[in-house]
């Protein structure tokens, strides 16, 4: 598994596709349908990952972090 990599661009492609595979549903069941906004949206801070929405019109933002990402190791979001 080292050997194999995967980059953040194609991890967002694949929650933004699929944003089912996500377990938001267990933090919340509210969240449980995703519907995918956008991605890389600006903000004044950076910009967020992944936005969608549920049903109901409220908002779910997604960070991505790749494990090798040194960062991930110190910060939690």
């Amino acid at each position: 598994m080292r050997e194999r990599t995967i980059s953040e661009d194609t991890l967002q492609r694949i929650i933004y596709g699929q944003p089912e595979l996500l377990s938001s549903n267990e933090i919340d069941p509210d969240y449980g349908k995703l519907i995918p906004l956008a991605r890389e949206v600006p903000i004044p801070s950076g910009s967020i990952d992944i936005l969608l929405l549920t049903p109901e019109g409220r908002l779910c933002v997604v960070e991505t972090m790749l494990w090798r990402n040194a960062e991930a190791h110190r910060t939690v979001v």
